[in-house]
């Protein structure tokens, strides 16, 4: 575990680093005593007591370039067809079989500029999905010099980007990575649903340090005071106050307005690359560590607030390449994180939902591979994720997704994709009546829970980006 003092040492060191060049540009030149003649190309002749040396100059020092903060706008949305069929069709999931959905739409603003060795930028993303107003998901600074980057604001740590597996080589919607096919699938009660772990930090507001890259290695690191936190919320450690939280995927704790959430999150990254020829291979890892709270909403004095169970989560992954082919593959483990200490944890303040022996069982676990293939304007993948995770002492949920996909470049900025998922999710009574206790207890719209379920799942899209 990470110590106060440790955590200072970080923090401190970044800025530091951040500050120290400044710090030496402003530093004045000593003066030369020297006084050059002019000479002949590559050569300076000096003058000393009426003698003359020649000798050879020295290279010329390197200009450093200057760009003045320019503006750059990009971004991407996309139209998706969905064709399901499925054993399970409650929750409206039955009926005409064909869905169609402009999933999301995202706006990039990027102002850059350049001095004295800086790279320093400002990036804001405007994400919206159809019939909801545009929501500000990242919006963060970044400075960054030869030696390291320094990004601050709302925006992903390394347990996202440091991790490379069987998700970055599939193409389509997404496959497990995404979990795009739980728009039209009923997945499983208790199941999880993607690839992120359960204490992904997501855009809560953090300060994320990238170290310099040797040999290969890179090593980034990332703090998150609060994980419920985002842009300029108040100091409140008590409640969470941002409705999104991340991690779970309403797997562990079915709905968003009873998650629990994360103080004193420390995330890590470590990546390898190397290339040789027509052979790549890039190795990752990550893990995550927090003190985890659940905060029963109350319009009442005492506040409950229930401590959960710290662990270290981590995962790994690994993406080997030959020419035009690519193999991911990867593994996380999420422990006992964010569980119970406790049996019949409350969930709200009546106490009428609890979390029965959910303290029992663990978090889960998931392993994943994939392949691709790349021949001109096409891109052909497949992939596998298993997901499994114990509900309580005895009983467990799974869920098991087979994709195949392929894209088509069409022209620079719009490519069409097709992908096709099988899935195969497996739940118990005791968590199916959990969730549709708690659906009951915090949900505006109920939704019935959903023990076993299989389906094939087609996805036809095209993606327009900039």
């Amino acid at each position: 575990m990470v110590n106060t003092i440790t955590k200072l040492m970080l923090l401190s060191a970044a800025f530091a680093g951040l500050a120290s060049p400044i710090l030496a540009a402003q530093a004045p030149a000593s003066a030369s005593k020297t006084t050059a003649a002019p000479a002949a190309s590559g050569t300076t002749t000096s003058s000393t007591e009426g003698q003359q040396t020649t000798e050879a100059s020295a290279p010329p020092a390197p200009v450093e370039e200057t760009i003045a903060p320019t503006l750059k706008i990009n971004g991407f949305t996309l139209f998706n067809t969905y064709v399901v069929s499925q054993s399970n069709t409650t929750n409206g999931k039955g009926g005409a079989p064909v869905h169609f959905a402009t999933d999301v739409s995202d706006l990039y603003f990027t102002i850059a500029g350049k001095a004295q060795g800086f790279d320093y930028m400002y990036r804001v993303n405007f994400q919206a999905f159809p019939g909801s107003s545009p929501t500000v998901d990242q919006n963060y600074i970044q400075i960054k010099t030869n030696l390291y980057a320094i990004r601050m604001g709302s925006t992903v740590g390394p347990e996202d980007f440091a991790i490379k597996d069987a998700g970055a080589v599939i193409g389509g919607a997404g496959g497990f990575e995404s979990g795009a096919y739980t728009n039209v699938y009923n997945l499983s009660a208790g199941v999880v649903k993607n690839n992120d772990n359960i204490m992904d930090t997501g855009k809560a507001i953090k300060i994320v340090f990238i170290g310099p890259e040797y040999k290969g290695f890179q090593f980034s690191v990332a703090y998150t005071p609060n994980t419920a936190k985002g842009g300029d919320m108040e100091k409140n450690n008590t409640f969470p106050d941002n409705p999104s939280i991340p991690g779970n995927s309403k797997g562990i704790y079915p709905q968003k307005s009873a998650q629990p959430y994360g103080i004193n999150n420390w995330a890590f990254g470590l990546t390898y690359k190397a290339a040789s020829g027509p052979w790549s291979i890039v190795l990752t890892a990550a893990t995550v560590t927090e003190k985890s709270y659940f905060t029963v909403t109350s319009a009442t004095l005492p506040i409950q607030r229930f401590k959960l169970k710290n662990a270290w989560v981590y995962q790994l992954g690994g993406v080997l390449g030959y020419d035009k082919w690519q193999f991911g593959a990867g593994y996380l483990n999420n422990g006992k994180a964010r569980l119970p200490k406790i049996p019949n944890m409350p969930l709200n303040a009546s106490g009428s939902v609890n979390t029965g022996t959910m303290n029992q069982g663990n978090s889960g676990q998931a392993w994943n591979v994939g392949a691709g293939y790349t021949v001109g304007a096409y891109e052909f993948a497949g992939s596998y994720q298993h997901f499994w995770r114990k509900t309580d002492l005895t009983n467990k949920a799974s869920n098991n997704v087979w994709t195949g996909t392929i894209d088509l470049n069409i022209f620079q900025g719009w490519k069409m994709y097709f992908e096709l998922d099988y899935i195969r999710s497996k739940s118990n009574q005791p968590v199916v009546d959990l969730t549709n206790a708690v659906n009951a207890g915090f949900a505006r719209i109920l939704t019935q829970a959903v023990g076993s379920n299989s389906g094939t799942v087609a996805i036809l899209g095209t993606k327009i980006s900039f």
